[in-house]
């Protein structure tokens, strides 16, 4: 039987790979993969998503900044569109 996973922000920064809140993006990627193998559904609460755009806004430089914000739209666009980012 599949579950359906909430992704908490500490856990969606590092499947984005935000430089400095990404330490444990090996295991996270690694546990993912486990869960889609066993066809579980990640859900991406609109609270994860202000604090994860929140963290993006504090990062220093702007290209990065503006490279991950159009990452987070993408993947919240493509979640609005039921696909999986």
């Amino acid at each position: 039987m599949s579950a359906i996973l909430l992704l908490d922000t500490s856990v969606y920064l590092n499947v984005l790979d935000i430089p400095t809140l990404n330490q444990d993006r090996d295991s996270i990627l690694e546990e993912f993969a486990a869960f889609i193998e066993q066809d579980d559904h990640f859900l991406l609460p609109l609270a994860t998503v202000w604090e994860t755009g929140n963290h993006i806004a504090d990062l220093g430089d702007g290209q990065t900044r503006r490279s991950y914000a159009r990452r987070l739209v993408e993947d919240v666009a493509k979640a609005f569109n039921g696909e999986a980012p």
